[in-house]
């Protein structure tokens, strides 16, 4: 009897199911049924007795969803769920059902075959009603399905409909394989039957004289229970421990004999069960590699592994052209039907596979004429190449007679040549002294030249100290003295800044907002104001940034932006503040193509000559000036003044550059 744990002071309600009676909430079960509810009297509704005709699992499953517990749905219980929810009306059990077969299309199909009462429920409303459009959703992501178990247990007419649709996803070598299976599959599932069919034939009751199917021992034996491979039984019941049957007085007197036939049919069909199943490991390769047609059309006489092949013809092989397994099959079971007219007549009459063979043979044909064109593309081209040959012996010969005559004027030119040689050593020999005594005159005179232009250039430079680079170019580009920002006038000439830009540490430190504007008083634009010579212009560049000790900080640079300068020498003007208001003390002047590393051209220890108000000098730079550079930095390191602040401090009246300009390329 089934059992159920009932609670404590619950109403129940008596099931009878095939005799038996199960005791439920009450309440909790109706709710699921509205043929219950909708009963006149429910409140006195004590006891039900089931109708339908369904297993016992079956039932199991449908109280326990009908009590809240879940459901197990399955291929062998969904057509006996659906009869008991069309018998107890149970809306939303059918609902749930249908839910969870809507959440996936092959389980869709698979239920819907698997189910053998659906014009029962035609007139439902709410019943799942399957359509074509499943079969297409699966044929567009057919890899998902191909390896489920529901996939296998199709039909092939089903799968014929999947495999069929242009839209299909292309995945043949994953069908290749699932046909190979498949063909596992049906030897399994078929030696499984064949073994069940044998022991339900021999299970037999001798004292009636008649044959025990195995439906009908299950009706017998309801309370038997099988564990460890021990089926015990009490007076009624027979008893299997270890391969041997006892059974009791009353019951089963002969079938000692009658297991000795069972187990010896048993071990029989095991071997050919074992033997059938080595078949099914190997009829793939038969197919494919064996050359016997007499085999395989033993094989292919089976209907069903006919129609499991035909599974073939919906096969794209244009894709499969790089599979020689896939390949190879398909071209020896056309070679063994074209060698066997009879295996070829069964093929059309019941084969689906024809028509794949029939694109093989278009496509050999294909080949045959592409090879058929090949080829007498190829003889065209060999005849060409002959001919090509031919013209290229007559020219080699014609080359020999060339190459001799190069050969003997080769021969000629090198009698010249040698001598030519020999002329020409014999006038190195007697010249080369002089030679040399000339290079060593030409770089001593280079020198001379580049120590007299040096000295000029220095000597200029002392005689008008402001009269130098930046000068030179205020009057070629007739430059007024306008810096930038400069609204006074028209612009009468080239910025001064897209010629050389002054970069700061900082913005001064006084007067910072006439950093932008070049009319300011200490705009550093003003050390190109060379004309500024009374004592009492203030016109200048100041910054102070607060040192009290020498560092590296304090600097000017000078950016020449699309030329390099090669400076000998350089002025400077101090302010007109006073005697000692920090005039340039000790400075470095460095050189730099790329701001980073910088190149020492000349050093001041103690600039006595700036020592005091609106004093100029110019100095001759010591060292690196034959070379170009596109930065010049002023470092200050010292001043002369008295106070502790003098180390960040620049105030300077002019500043100006001696020496050549080229382009920075």
């Amino acid at each position: 009897m089934l059992k159920y744990p009932i609670p404590a002071n619950v109403p129940t309600i008596q099931i009878y199911f095939q005799g038996e009676c199960i005791s439920v909430d009450k309440y909790a079960f109706i709710r699921h049924s509205n043929k219950l509810l909708n009963y006149p009297e429910i409140a006195n509704l004590n006891s039900y007795t089931v109708e339908s005709n369904v297993s016992k699992e079956s039932f199991e499953q449908f109280i326990l969803a009908c009590t809240d517990n879940g459901i197990i749905i399955t291929e062998s219980n969904y057509p006996d769920l659906l009869k008991l929810c069309k018998e107890f009306d149970s809306q939303s059990i059918l609902n749930a059902i249908n839910e969870f077969i809507m959440e996936d299309p092959l389980r869709q199909i698979f239920l819907q075959k698997e189910s053998q009462i659906e014009n029962d429920l035609k007139n439902d409303q709410n019943r799942y009603n399957p359509h074509v459009n499943q079969t297409k959703e699966i044929s567009k992501k057919l890899s998902e399905f191909l390896n489920r178990e529901e996939f296998y247990k199709l039909d092939i007419e089903t799968i014929h409909e999947i495999f069929k649709y242009e839209e299909r996803e292309k995945c043949e070598k994953e069908i290749l394989t699932f046909i190979q299976n498949r063909i596992y599959y049906y030897y399994q599932q078929h030696s499984q039957r064949n073994l069940q069919n044998i022991g339900n034939q021999n299970y037999t009751d001798t004292n009636d004289d008649k044959s025990l199917t195995q439906n009908e021992s299950q009706n017998i034996d309801t309370d038997n229970h099988f564990d460890n491979n021990q089926y015990q039984n009490d007076n009624n019941q027979h008893q299997y421990d270890n391969n041997q049957h006892q059974y009791d007085n009353n019951q089963y007197s002969n079938d000692n004999n009658q297991y000795s036939n069972y187990n010896e049919n048993v071990n029989i069909y095991s071997d050919q069960v074992y033997n059938q199943s080595q078949h099914s490991q190997s009829i793939w390769s038969q197919l494919t590699n064996n050359n016997d047609s007499q085999t395989i059309k033993i094989m292919l006489e089976n209907e069903d592994i006919r129609s499991i092949l035909g599974l073939l013809s919906h096969l794209d092989f244009k894709s499969l052209t790089s599979d020689s397994e896939a390949l190879y099959m398909a071209l020896e079971m056309f070679q063994n039907l074209h060698q066997d007219p009879s295996l070829f007549a069964i093929q059309i009459d019941s084969f689906r596979i024809v028509p794949l063979l029939f694109d093989l043979i278009q496509n050999v044909k294909t080949l045959q004429t592409d090879f058929i064109n090949t080829k007498k593309s190829w003889e065209i081209k060999m005849q060409s190449t002959q001919n090509m040959i031919s013209e290229f012996e007559d020219k080699a010969k014609n080359f020999e007679d060339v190459k001799k005559q190069l050969e003997i004027k080769n021969e000629e030119i090198q009698r010249d040549l040698k001598k030519l040689n020999e002329a020409y050593r014999k006038i190195t020999e007697d010249k080369l002294p002089i030679i040399q005594n000339l290079e060593k005159e030409k770089k001593e005179m280079s020198k001379l030249i580049d120590s007299y232009d040096y000295q000029i250039k220095c000597a200029l430079a002392v005689k008008n100290p402001f009269d130098g680079i930046i000068s030179n170019f205020q009057k070629t580009t007739n430059y007024s003295g306008r810096l930038r920002n400069d609204n006074n006038g028209e612009n009468e000439g080239e910025n001064i800044e897209n010629f050389v830009k002054i970069v700061l540490p900082i913005k001064p430190y006084l007067n910072e907002e006439n950093y932008d504007n070049q009319n300011g008083e200490f705009s550093p634009y003003n050390l190109f104001k060379y004309e500024n010579q009374n004592v009492i212009d203030k016109s200048c560049y100041y910054h102070n940034l607060q040192k009290n000790q020498a560092d590296e900080d304090n600097w000017l640079i000078f950016d020449f932006n699309k030329n390099k300068i090669k400076l000998v020498a350089y002025s400077i003007r101090t302010n007109c503040f006073g005697e000692s208001f920090s005039h340039p003390k000790s400075f470095k002047i460095l050189g730099s193509n790329d701001g980073q590393k910088w190149t020492p051209i000349d050093s001041v220890s103690n600039a006595k000559e700036l020592d005091g108000s609106m004093k100029c000098h110019t100095f001759i730079c010591k060292e690196n000036y034959d070379k170009y550079f596109q930065q010049i930095k002023y470092l200050q390191l010292d001043t002369h003044h008295p106070f502790t602040d003098r180390f960040g401090i620049i105030a300077i009246n002019a500043f100006e550059f001696f020496g050549d300009l080229t382009k920075n390329e």
